[in-house]
Parts: C-alpha cells; sequence; structure tokens
C-alpha cells in the first residue's frame, strides 16, 4: 500500500497534466459541424427544377435565392449537375444554367418521370 502522500503528489501530478491538456484543447478550432442533408424525393427534385426554368429563362436573380433554399437536396440528386450548376449561378450564366437544369430534368433518372 502507497503512504497518502505519495497518492496526493501522483493526483497533484495528473491534475497539473488534465490541466495542460485541456488548455491545448481548447486552442484547437472546432470542427465545423456537418451541413444538414435535406430529405429530397424525386417529386421534391423536380418540382424545384420547374420552378428554376422560368426564372433562369427570364434571367431572374430568385433563381440563385431558390437553389439556395435547395442546395443541399439539389447537390445530392444532381451530383456533378448540381456542382455545375450552383458555378452557374454564382456567375450569373443564367442561359447555361437553364440548360444545365433542361439536362437535369430529361437525363437524370432519379428526376426525370
Amino acid at each position: 500500500m502507497r503512504p497518502p502522500d505519495a497518492l496526493g503528489a501522483e493526483l497533484d501530478a495528473l491534475q497539473m497534466s488534465l490541466s495542460a491538456l485541456e488548455q491545448m484543447l481548447a486552442t484547437l478550432p472546432e470542427a465545423p459541424a456537418a451541413p444538414a442533408v435535406e430529405a429530397f424525393d424525386r417529386d421534391s427534385v423536380r418540382a424545384v427544377l420547374a420552378q428554376l426554368e422560368p426564372l433562369l429563362a427570364r434571367f431572374d436573380t430568385a433563381s440563385a435565392d431558390l437553389f439556395d433554399t435547395h442546395r443541399a437536396g439539389l447537390l445530392a440528386a444532381l451530383g456533378a449537375d448540381g456542382q455545375t450548376l450552383a458555378r452557374q449561378l454564382a456567375n450569373f450564366d443564367y442561359p447555361a444554367a437553364l440548360e444545365t437544369v433542361k439536362n437535369a430534368r430529361l437525363t437524370k433518372g432519379q428526376v426525370a418521370s
């Protein structure tokens, strides 16, 4: 059995190590929160794409707002086309974005009906 003084010294050393670890952890940046992936079924994707078409045809900046509202679901559903569409909208390239939306509606099996 250890003498009580030895246990006290070990406990103090352990407390100091714990404090040092807590200080180091406090300096680390927080991990970014995982983006919420919205549940997006085919009908929802089709509906948003159908809403985007006339907006893009009119060069309406509301198309970017609509895309941003449904960004997670559209990116998940459209894959590379979703990334392309996001880039086109960010660059105000509405004619190209319109073609991307039309192509996605026609060629994506999970989107087209």
